[in-house]
C-alpha cells in the first residue's frame, strides 16, 4: 500500500493548454517509459490516488478485479495517470492511435477514478475500427456513470459507431439519445445531420429530433 515516487515531469505543464503536442510528446514518451518500469517493480497492481479517502475509493470499487484480487495493490499518486492520458491524447492528436490504445490501457490500468482516459480510449479504438472493444467500453459507461455529460459523449460515440457499421437506424436513436443528455452539443447536431442526409440519400425518412425544452436548460458540457 505504500506510494511510489513522484514522477517527473509535472503534468500541468504538458496539458495542450499549455504546451502544444508537437512540443509534449517527446517528454510525455520518455515519462510513459519511465512509469512502466518502474510499475514492474510494484509490489502490487497500481492504484492511483491523490489522499487516503481518494484510494478507499479506488479500492472499494476494483475490490474482486483482476488483476487486484490476486496481486493486491499499491498505491501510486495520480500523476502517472496524467501523464499516460496526455500522452495518449497527444498520441491521438498525431493520428497514432495504435500507441495512442497502449498509453490508454496504461492510464486506465491505474485505476484512476476519472473518466478522461476513458473516452480518449474509445477514440483511439474507433479510429482503428476496433468496434466491439470500444463498444464494451461505452456499455460499461452507459450502465454505470451518472454524468450527464459523460453520458452524453457515450450515446454520440455510439452513433459514430453505428453509422461507420452501416446500422444507420440504430445510430439516429443514440445520437437523439445524446442530445437528451447535452441538448447544447454542436457536433452531436452536425454528426445527427450528416446521418439523416446519409439516410435520405438511401431512400430513407430519418425524421426531425428536438431535445424536450426540460433538458435543454439543465446540461452545459464542454465541446468534446
Amino acid at each position: 500500500m505504500d506510494r511510489s515516487p513522484r514522477l517527473e515531469p509535472d503534468p500541468i505543464n504538458l496539458h495542450p493548454q499549455r504546451t502544444p503536442c508537437t512540443e509534449s510528446l517527446p517528454s510525455l514518451r520518455r515519462a510513459a517509459a519511465a512509469w512502466e518500469s518502474e510499475r514492474d517493480r510494484l509490489d502490487g497492481a497500481p492504484a492511483a490516488a491523490d489522499d487516503p479517502a481518494e484510494f478507499l475509493h479506488v479500492m472499494a470499487t476494483a475490490r474482486g478485479e483482476q488483476p487486484i484480487a490476486t496481486r493486491g495493490a499499491t498505491w501510486v499518486p495520480a500523476r502517472p495517470y496524467w501523464l499516460l492520458f496526455l500522452a495518449g491524447f497527444s498520441a491521438n492528436e498525431h493520428e497514432d492511435y495504435a500507441q495512442a490504445e497502449r498509453w490508454l490501457d496504461g492510464a486506465m490500468a491505474n485505476r484512476a477514478p476519472r473518466r478522461d482516459a476513458r473516452s480518449e480510449l474509445t477514440h483511439a479504438l474507433v479510429f482503428q475500427r476496433k468496434f466491439d472493444r470500444a463498444d464494451a467500453i461505452l456499455d460499461r459507461t452507459l450502465a454505470q456513470s451518472q454524468d450527464r455529460c459523460e453520458l452524453g459523449y457515450a450515446w454520440r460515440r455510439r452513433g459514430y459507431i453505428r453509422f461507420e457499421q452501416r446500422r444507420l437506424d440504430e445510430s439516429r436513436i443514440a445520437y437523439q439519445k445524446s442530445l437528451e443528455y447535452d441538448p447544447d452539443s454542436e457536433i452531436a447536431r452536425s454528426e445527427l445531420e450528416m446521418l439523416r442526409n446519409t439516410i435520405v440519400q438511401e431512400g430513407g425518412h430519418p425524421g426531425w429530433y428536438v431535445p424536450p425544452a426540460s433538458l435543454t436548460q439543465v446540461t452545459t458540457c464542454p465541446a468534446s
